[in-house]
């Protein structure tokens, strides 16, 4: 294979097309103010309790990330946070400080929330939406949940004070559904959003790509809302430089994994661990955090993949442990860099 073909041949298109989807997806549906509608929502729920309302914060965007993806979700709740601890003369560090931490954390729970897992899932296909939720999302719930008390307890407990009734009174007066987009646009987002997440759930039933699911949601939402969202400028909104990103990085491990330096990482860590599972595992996950702590996780996990993949012709028969080490490590490693 030379030329073009050996250039092009290790881009993953899957990645790219189901990353391209999401975007279109979350970029139609953060429209419609559906989110702010429910950040104000919960505000007044808790009476706008300083701790009560970080936890709920908290863990409505680690939700968020899961769904979509953990830029987009912070992008969509710090203006209404603002708003919010503004009115109740509260401190906007900690509650922009939990959303950053728990969004992060929080796409690392699903196979869609961060790209790294988007690379594992497209890269093993048995590892599918629900292998995902079993394997990493209990792990993550447990940090979500320390991480909120050590937020509480450690952190901001001193800053998280009580507020005057006055500014209860007129968190109380605000009207949620003023942020809300009444339209039929409302309904079709957040249909073929659900619609498609439950295609991801079905996809061991059905077998059907997720890829193929998302691309046929995206490609569904914007022919039926087309009198409300123009085209053009949805694809405005997509991180085009985001796609070209992985494009060129998919190439450039392939270069690595062409000239034999993926082989020979292989069979170092094999060395190392003496092919021992969960030696390996361990490894794996450290190793994973401390780097992705120290450069980007998405660099990291494309260059793993193929390093992981070659373990089979070691022997490990099963490699599943070692793909949550990476997607668990990757992802909350991660965390140090944002």
């Amino acid at each position: 294979m030379a030329g073009e073909d050996a250039v092009t041949s290790y881009i993953d298109w899957n990645t790219v097309a189901l990353l391209f989807a999401m975007m279109v997806l979350v970029s139609i549906t953060k429209k419609t103010g559906v989110f702010s509608y429910i950040a104000l929502g919960l505000a007044k729920l808790v009476k706008g309790q300083p701790i009560p309302l970080l936890i709920g914060i908290g863990f409505l965007t680690a939700l968020g990330s899961a769904l979509l993806d953990n830029v987009t979700t912070v992008l969509l709740f710090v203006p209404v946070i603002l708003t919010l601890t503004s009115l109740l003369q509260l401190p906007s560090f900690p509650y922009l400080v939990t959303i950053i931490v728990m969004a992060n954390i929080g796409g690392t729970a699903t196979l869609i929330g961060d790209p790294p897992n988007i690379m594992i899932g497209q890269a093993v296909p048995h590892l599918n939406f629900l292998s995902f939720l079993q394997h990493t999302a209990p792990p993550i719930a447990l940090t979500l949940f320390i991480v909120v008390i050590i937020l509480l307890c450690m952190v901001f407990r001193k800053q998280l004070k009580k507020i005057d009734e006055a500014n209860i009174k007129e968190l109380m007066k605000m009207n949620e559904s003023s942020y809300l987009i009444k339209s039929p646009l409302l309904f079709q987002s957040l249909s073929i959003l659900l619609l498609t997440i439950v295609g991801f759930l079905l996809h061991p039933v059905f077998h059907v790509d997720l890829t193929i699911i998302a691309l046929s949601g995206a490609i569904l939402l914007l022919i039926i809302s087309e009198k409300e969202v123009e085209a053009e400028k949805v694809f405005e909104q997509v991180e085009w430089v985001t796609l070209f990103f992985f494009v060129g990085l998919f190439m450039l491990v392939g270069g690595l994994e062409e000239v034999g330096v993926i082989d020979e990482l292989a069979r170092s860590i094999m060395w190392l661990t003496e092919g021992d599972m969960t030696y390996t595992a361990l490894l794996l996950l450290w190793v994973s955090g401390i780097f992705s702590g120290i450069i980007d996780n998405i660099p990291f996990v494309a260059a793993m993949i193929p390093i992981i993949k070659e373990f089979e012709s070691y022997g490990m028969a099963n490699l599943d442990p070692l793909w949550w080490s990476l997607a668990l490590g990757a992802c909350l490693g991660g965390e140090m860099v944002h």
